[in-house]
């Protein structure tokens, strides 16, 4: 980072905040406003991911006979791949570059705030996606497997919500350091790693076997 260039300590909270920072474009502009529009985005999304935090839907869905979750699932399940594949691709390295800008090089303000607002976008379809699941009325005895497939998006959407005021948090932090002007060298990094836990499986294809033998 250049020390030479002003320093703004804190994320951008707000629209008139990150007009004043694309006005000055101080040290970690870039960084600082994608942090920002992430921010607003989760706040914005909040709602849905209480919902989907206490596990249920305020929509009414189309009944689903227990014969027919197979197929259903694999579709969803499908669905649910692409979403987080596209998150990945978003917060890749060579989007990163596209928008952060090579070492040296400015970053590109509109492809930072399309790149945030996307990724905001595609944890918002994973909520939709469990909301969707959430709200089929199935038969008593599958209630669980749909419960237990709507576990599949459980880390990619824990992941993101740390990430986001991680990375928000991570980068004031640095930015402290070039404030303090100790000649410590910063380097600001951006990951999101995706898993599924190795016994959902196993227990969901269970549990739906279950509730298809007692249709």
């Amino acid at each position: 980072m250049d020390s030479e260039k002003p320093t703004v300590l804190q994320v951008p909270r707000d629209l008139s905040e990150r007009r004043s920072l694309l006005a000055n474009r101080p040290v970690a502009w870039e960084y600082l406003l994608f942090a920002s529009v992430l921010l607003e985005g989760l706040a914005r999304v909040e709602p849905k991911w209480r919902d989907y935090h206490l596990g249920y839907s305020m929509r009414i869905g189309p009944q689903v006979a227990a014969r027919e979750l197979p197929l259903l699932v694999q579709d969803r399940m499908s669905q649910a791949q692409a979403i987080v594949g596209n998150m990945m691709r978003v917060i890749g390295p060579t989007a990163q570059e596209a928008a952060f800008g090579a070492p040296g090089e400015p970053g590109d303000a509109a492809l930072i705030e399309h790149m945030a607002s996307r990724l905001v976008q595609m944890y918002e379809q994973l909520l939709d996606w469990a909301d969707d699941l959430l709200s089929l009325r199935v038969p008593e005895a599958a209630r669980r497997a749909v419960e237990l497939c709507v576990k599949f998006v459980e880390q990619p959407v824990s992941e993101f919500r740390v990430f986001v005021p991680k990375c928000a948090a991570d980068l004031e932090a640095a930015l402290t350091t070039i404030a303090a002007g100790t000649g410590e060298q910063v380097h600001i990094t951006m990951q999101l790693t995706f898993t599924v836990p190795d016994e959902l499986p196993g227990e969901f294809k269970k549990e739906l076997e279950r509730a298809i033998e007692q249709a």
